[in-house]
């Protein structure tokens, strides 16, 4: 890595870093167990294995100074509602 000082943008409006090192995508499918209102969950993934979050990793080294870095975006407009 030879990025110093360290930086990336993160344009608007797609949120999406411009460097990355992984990206990784979690569906409503991936969740299973994890709502009390099962019933509901499967009645929503019967009808769509829907998006709910997307997380971009940015790798940096391992070494004193250095942070995890990454971009979280939740996905809420489609079932968020069913849940709250």
């Amino acid at each position: 890595m030879t990025d110093l000082p360290f930086s990336f943008t993160i344009p608007l409006p797609a949120v999406i870093p411009t460097q990355y090192d992984n990206h990784l995508e979690r569906r409503l499918s991936s969740m299973r167990g994890q709502y009390l209102d099962q019933t509901t969950y499967q009645r929503m993934l019967a009808d769509e294995d829907t998006l709910l979050y997307e997380v971009y990793e940015i790798k940096r080294p391992a070494v004193e100074g250095e942070l995890l870095m990454g971009i979280s975006i939740v996905h809420l407009e489609r079932w968020a509602a069913n849940f709250l």
